[in-house]
């Protein structure tokens, strides 16, 4: 197989074959027991999360001038490790959780 032809395949590989059982992925599919909908309705959000983290990254790395796209990405990444941070201390019971 061409260099070219499996890099126009990485995409379909990385979106539907994630490293865990995701919804809308194969392995989901085959290993959960979420209805067939529940994956297909999920499609959508897999596709443009994927596509808008390949063109921030591509425009950041061809474009590192841009202070502004760096900062973003690091506030996002401390945004998202805090909030996963408080669900792991709700779900110890060290904060206290919505009934």
């Amino acid at each position: 197989m061409s260099p070219q032809k499996e890099s126009r395949s990485f995409p379909f590989v990385s979106i539907f074959s994630p490293f865990s059982a995701a919804p809308g992925s194969i392995e989901g599919v085959v290993y959960s027991t979420l209805p067939m909908w529940f994956h297909i309705m999920s499609l959508p959000e897999l596709i443009v999360q994927s596509f808008l983290l390949a063109s921030l990254t591509h425009y950041l790395v061809n474009h590192p001038e841009k202070k502004w796209l760096s900062i973003l990405f690091g506030t996002l990444f401390v945004i998202i490790v805090l909030l996963a941070l408080l669900g792991i201390l709700a779900a110890l019971g060290f904060l206290p959780a919505p009934a």
